[in-house]
C-alpha cells in the first residue's frame, strides 16, 4: 500500500446521494402541489412550531412542579418532565410516566387537549394551502353528469346527443 490512509469513511459519503430524493417533486405534481404549499404557509407552521414548543417548555416546567413532590422518581427534573409533555402534546401517551395528583392530571387533560388541536393546526394551514393553488390554478372537476357533451355523428358530423 502507498499511502498508509483508511478511506472507508469515504463510503460514507455515499449516503449524501440520498439527498436526491428532494429533487423528486420535480416529476410529481403532488409532490409539487406539497412543495409549493409548504413554501407558501412557511411562516404559518414555523409559527405553529414556535407555539408547540413554547407549550412544552410551560407544561413541563408546571407539571415538574406539581408532580416532582408526589412521585420524585417519575418526575426528577424539568428535561425528564420534557418527556411527559412531548407524549402528552403529541396525543401519543404511552402512560409510562403519568400525574397522580389532581392538580397534575387537570393539566395532564388541558395539555392533551392543546396537542389535538396543535396536530390539527398543520392540516388545516396545508388543507388551505392546497385549496388556495387549486382555486389559482382554476382546477374545479364538475361532476360527469353536469359535463356538456358533445357527441356528433363520425360522418356528417350533426349532433347526435340525445340529451340535448
Amino acid at each position: 500500500m502507498l499511502i498508509p490512509l483508511d478511506l472507508r469513511f469515504l463510503r460514507m459519503v455515499r449516503i449524501l446521494r440520498l439527498m436526491r430524493i428532494f429533487k423528486l417533486h420535480r416529476y410529481s405534481r403532488a409532490l409539487a402541489a406539497m412543495n409549493h404549499a409548504l413554501r407558501e404557509r412557511k411562516m404559518e407552521l414555523v409559527a405553529t412550531i414556535f407555539i408547540c414548543a413554547i407549550l412544552l417548555i410551560i407544561s413541563s416546567t408546571f407539571m415538574y412542579y406539581l408532580e416532582n413532590k408526589a412521585q420524585p422518581e417519575a418526575f426528577p427534573n424539568v428535561l425528564a418532565t420534557l418527556w411527559w409533555s412531548v407524549a402528552t402534546l403529541t396525543t401519543v401517551g404511552y402512560g409510562d410516566v403519568y400525574p397522580i395528583t389532581p392538580a397534575g392530571k387537570l393539566l395532564g387533560g388541558i395539555i392533551a387537549l392543546f396537542g389535538v388541536g396543535l396536530i390539527a393546526l398543520p392540516t388545516g394551514i396545508l388543507s388551505a394551502a392546497f385549496m388556495d393553488n387549486l382555486s389559482r390554478q382554476g382546477i374545479q372537476r364538475e361532476p360527469a353528469a353536469l359535463k356538456p357533451r358533445n357527441i356528433r355523428c363520425p360522418h356528417c358530423g350533426e349532433n347526435i346527443d340525445t340529451e340535448s
